[in-house]
This record gives structure tokens, sequence and C-alpha cells, in this order.
């Protein structure tokens, strides 16, 4: 018997993004993105930044605002990878599983 796209039931591989079992499970996920969203605007900030050193054109105050659009995307990544890695010690160290809870 062939199964068509029309009959599988798809309630039984995705659940709607709506439902959460508890608040803390809400959170987990949105931190999650976060981090993901945050790293993805650093590394567009960065490119950014380096765009506008590199199409200065020797023009000293573009150039420094390049460098310093640059400076604070690789500061913003290192803040927010530490966050990442402080979290990973915490969940390390006390043994609780803080970015998946048994959603």
């Amino acid at each position: 018997m062939t199964v068509l796209l029309a009959q599988v039931d798809i309630q039984q591989f995705f659940t709607p993004a709506t439902t959460f079992p508890t608040f803390g499970s809400l959170i987990n996920i949105l931190i999650k993105n976060f981090f993901v969203l945050i790293m993805i605007l650093s590394f567009i900030f960065l490119i950014f930044g380096g765009l506008k050193f590199m199409m200065s054109s020797g023009d000293e105050k573009e150039a420094e605002q390049g460098k310093n659009a640059i400076t604070a995307a690789v500061i913003g990544f290192v803040i927010i990878f530490a966050a990442y890695w402080i979290v990973q010690i915490i969940e390390f160290i006390t043994g609780v599983n803080i970015f998946n809870p048994g959603i």
C-alpha cells in the first residue's frame, strides 16, 4: 500500500509552535534563538565594518567608522560567545540541562 503525501498525518512530526508545556520551555527556545540571531547580526556588522573600511578611499573619518564597527562587532561576538560558554559551564557544574530541559 502506498501512502500519498496528502495522507500523512503531519501532527506526528510537528507540534504547533504556540504550545509550550512550561514557561521555562518558552524561555529556553527564546534564548537559543536569541544566541543564533545575535551571532548572525554580529557577523553582518563585521562584514559591514570591513566593507566600510575598505571603501573609505583614504577618508580618515570613514576609515575610523569602519574600524569602530569592526571593533564593536568583535566585542559583541566575544560577549555573546562568553555568555553561551558561561551557561554551558553552569550546566556542567550544576547538572541542570538549561538549553534542553526536556520539552
